[in-house]
């Protein structure tokens, strides 16, 4: 991830604009670097806070694809976000605020 600055012209100023370029490539690489150090273990990713704020659109399918089947969030109010992403054999683990658990939550095998 690198912040680039962009220039913009506004009311006759430089003003410098940042831009946040996310490289997906690092992150998947990253992921199989722990996943490879033990071989019998199981790698699992934080995707709390939007995963960052890299976006769990993009970051979960990314580590899915690599074979990341554990995913943590902190709080019951970031599941809305994280819950379509789900599939069969991934496990959702909330870290925080158990008295705040949905029926629905409750009733999803992977959380």
């Amino acid at each position: 991830m690198e912040i680039l600055p962009t220039m913009m012209i506004g009311n006759d100023k430089m003003i410098a604009k940042p831009q946040l370029t996310i490289n997906l490539a690092a992150v998947r690489h990253n992921y199989l670097t722990l996943r490879n150090i033990h071989k019998f273990g199981r790698a699992g990713a934080v995707v709390k806070a939007n995963a960052y704020g890299l976006s769990v659109e993009k970051i979960i399918p990314i580590l899915r694809h690599e074979g990341c089947r554990d995913f943590f969030i902190a709080q019951p109010q970031e599941y809305d976000a994280v819950a379509p992403f789900l599939k069969d054999d991934m496990q959702l683990y909330i870290l925080n605020g158990a008295s705040l658990l949905t029926p629905e939550m409750l009733q999803n095998p992977h959380v």
